[in-house]
């Protein structure tokens, strides 16, 4: 029986030794002792989002310029889809801008014009009271009639005066509807 006992421990130990042995050198393993170390690469994007896919596993081999992952971009497009609109509503804002200064500067053309009308009506209206008075001072009319070109004549002044007073107004209405165009091309900027 002690022979049965010391053939199982050859048979185990010629088990063991095939077993644990190192397997034969067929030229597919490097051996050697040494130190691996990785390089490692903080990634980020260039703009804040969600990512939608990741295109490489950890530990692949990745050189510059490779995607390894893929942005959902619904919300960037909305979001250039949205700027785009408010580039066309500045582009708009300037234009009707624009149709504001020439509208003023129109008004302004037209106050003068009335301006020079008014002066003219308050020239004749002024010469006519004076003759007026000078007839109701020779008692050749009637006190009525120098009254009314009187007051005729102030009317005329008093328009003048209006007349000047929506110029200045006008003039206030074209710098301000530049400034608008100015306000609008800054917003297309």
């Amino acid at each position: 029986m002690a022979w049965l006992g010391a053939g199982v421990l050859v048979l185990a130990a010629a088990g063991a030794w095939q077993f644990l042995r190192p397997a034969p050198d067929d030229g597919s393993f490097v051996r050697g002792n040494g130190r691996i170390e990785a390089t490692e690469v903080d990634v980020a994007a260039k703009a804040p989002g969600r990512v939608d896919a990741i295109l490489v596993n950890e530990g692949d081999f990745v050189t510059r310029d490779d995607v390894i992952a893929r942005m959902d971009v619904k919300s960037l497009q909305a979001q250039l889809a949205q700027a785009r609109a408010e580039v066309a509503n500045a582009h708009s804002a300037r234009e009707t801008a624009r149709a504001q200064v020439a509208q003023r500067q129109a008004d302004v053309t037209m106050a003068e014009a009335v301006l020079v009308q008014g002066r003219a009506e308050y020239d004749v209206a002024r010469r006519t009271a004076a003759r007026s008075q000078a007839l109701l001072n020779d008692r050749a009319t009637s006190a009525q009639k120098a009254d009314d070109d009187a007051a005729r004549a102030r009317t005329a002044e008093a328009s003048i005066h209006v007349a000047e007073a929506r110029i200045v107004a006008a003039r206030a209405g074209v710098r301000a509807a530049e400034a608008q165009v100015q306000q609008a091309e800054a917003a297309i900027r």
